[in-house]
């Protein structure tokens, strides 16, 4: 088998995204979304956003690159940003260490081929692929792990407050230690090394790690905490803090995609800000009349509140559900690529959208792409595979290999049967009870054999088959590493490991920029 692209998926792959995804074209269309008309996207936002927002946005951004390595081919991007025809696509993710887990990485590719399939059909447009890093968030737990060789290595550190502020002490070596004795590359190694010892804190060595992994995709990243930023975005702090203007719209939104059986995980609130104090992220609460953090460290009245914002719109820092629309204020966005609770929760700020005049976003769900080494696809493939419905959940995985390795299961047979025969008999009750009684007995005759069938099979497998237990086990172990439908293998698997381990791991990465929802990748 040749290193490469095996095989691809053009639809979404089936079982392996929640069911909802799968009447993604019927949603959109109930809630009047724009799903495809790039031309006509672009032709909204540019009426829409102002000039002046584009100058601030490149600044800003210049400065972000001002001491990565590399940043040439960055700030050749960031100057197409002055111009009315750049328009960008965004993904965005937690700024986990190394790029945390494969699908982070996915999410960029999906990224660059979306932007490449609207540049080609859209000539006279600039489209500038953006990642944005979620520098705000706070949840440390989330991000401060990675798995290496099916073990867990998380980072050491007191450190509590925005997650791009975090310093970097300590992750080097963690890295360092995690990849002993495993025959790295050295060269590989450099990349890591230098994000994490060059660079002070997560938000800049995150940015230097996507500018050195994906440059040549002309990926710019972003960190949204920024004072001019959150100057752009002041009137729709103002409109959800003080006016609350976003709720009834919210709940609009979630009334319609309950009746078309769209699951609703995120609640809103009545505030859906937090306040940043010396770096600390502190939940905005409002009661009585009064705006306080958790444990009132904080606490203000109305008019004082509103002066706040007025004065110092950077200490406000938008929830999962404000986000999108800060997102989408400061850039010349088209397009939003995310995986599957990304998109579901985007459906319930149209409305929001709406209320603030601001264009919403084409959606699209994120591709998938697994790197397999040649060696355990090939196993895989030639045995227990199903090409057309390659996700499993463990339990048929299980029964799949279990088949596979010792033969079609008797038990599950002769349940079948009996099954089928016992429905019958029910369905003659009534008529011929004479007649039943004796078939009845025959029935269960005949079950008593068969169980003794499976339970003379089962002593001889026991005996006879432990080197087929061992290749049960590793085929299983194998299957619910990749095509887990309940754990899919880009939540399982983490950049570090995959870039660290494959071969030719760069051009590889990078190299499958084809617009199919699922590709299979051998190395």
């Amino acid at each position: 088998m040749d290193q490469g692209t095996v095989i691809r998926y053009k639809e979404f792959p089936p079982n392996y995204y929640p069911e909802h995804i799968y009447r993604n074209n019927e949603i959109e269309n109930v809630l009047k979304l724009n799903s495809f008309n790039y031309k006509q996207q672009y032709q909204l936002k540019s009426s829409q956003y102002l000039f002046e927002y584009r100058t601030i946005l490149a600044d800003v951004l210049t400065l972000q690159y001002e001491t990565i390595e590399n940043n040439a081919k960055a700030l050749s991007q960031i100057e197409k940003l002055r111009s009315n025809n750049a328009f960008t696509l965004t993904t965005g993710q937690q700024i986990h260490i190394a790029l945390g887990p494969m699908y982070v990485h996915n999410k960029i590719i999906s990224l660059s081929e979306t932007a490449n399939e609207v540049a080609f059909k859209n000539p006279q447009l600039e489209i500038i692929p953006v990642f944005w890093m979620a520098t705000e968030d706070h949840d440390m737990a989330e991000i401060d792990w990675f798995d290496f060789g099916k073990t867990k290595h998380t980072w050491q550190h007191n450190y509590s407050g925005l997650s791009g502020k975090a310093p970097t002490t300590g992750i080097w070596e963690l890295i360092e230690k995690a990849v002993k004795d495993k025959n790295i590359d050295s060269k590989k190694l450099e990349l890591f090394k230098n994000a994490y010892t060059n660079y002070s804190n997560l938000a800049d060595a995150t940015r230097y790690l996507v500018n050195e992994l994906y440059t040549e995709l002309g990926i710019l990243v972003i960190d949204g905490d920024n004072f001019k930023f959150k100057h752009l975005f002041k009137n729709i702090i103002l409109n959800d803090i003080i006016h609350n203007t976003y709720e009834k719209c919210y709940h609009d939104n979630e009334e319609i995609l309950t009746t078309i059986n769209v699951p609703i995980a995120n609640k809103f609130r009545r505030t859906n800000f937090f306040y940043i104090n010396n770096n600390n992220r502190l939940r905005i609460d409002f009661k009585n009349t009064i705006y306080h953090t958790p444990n009132k460290e904080f606490s203000w009245t109305l008019n004082e509140m509103e002066q706040e914002i007025n004065n110092n719109p950077e200490k406000f820092s938008p929830n999962v559900l404000m986000r999108p629309l800060y997102q989408e204020t400061i850039l010349p966005n088209l397009g939003y690529i995310g995986g599957a609770a990304e998109y579901t929760y985007w459906l319930l700020l149209t409305k929001m959208f709406e209320k603030s005049n601001i264009v919403f976003p084409i959606l699209s769900i994120r591709k998938t792409k697994i790197y397999i080494s040649q060696r355990v696809f090939s196993k895989i493939n030639n045995q227990t595979f199903d090409s057309k419905n390659p996700f499993k959940t463990p339990e048929d995985i299980n029964q799949n290999v279990n088949n596979y390795i010792f033969g079609t299961n008797i038990f599950e047979t002769i349940s079948k049967d009996l099954k089928i025969n016992i429905q019958e008999y029910l369905m003659e009750l009534g008529k011929e009870r004479n007649k039943l009684t004796k078939k009845f007995k025959d029935i269960m005759d005949n079950t008593i054999l068969h169980i003794s069938e499976l339970s003379a099979q089962n002593t001889r497998n026991m005996q006879e088959n432990n080197s087929k237990n061992e290749q049960n086990t590793a085929l299983i172990n194998a299957h619910s590493a990749y095509f887990n439908q309940k754990m899919p293998w880009e939540r399982n698997f983490f950049l570090l490991e995959v870039y660290l381990l494959i071969s030719n791991s760069k051009t590889l990465f990078i190299n499958d920029l084809e617009p199919h929802n699922l590709s299979i990748n051998t190395y």
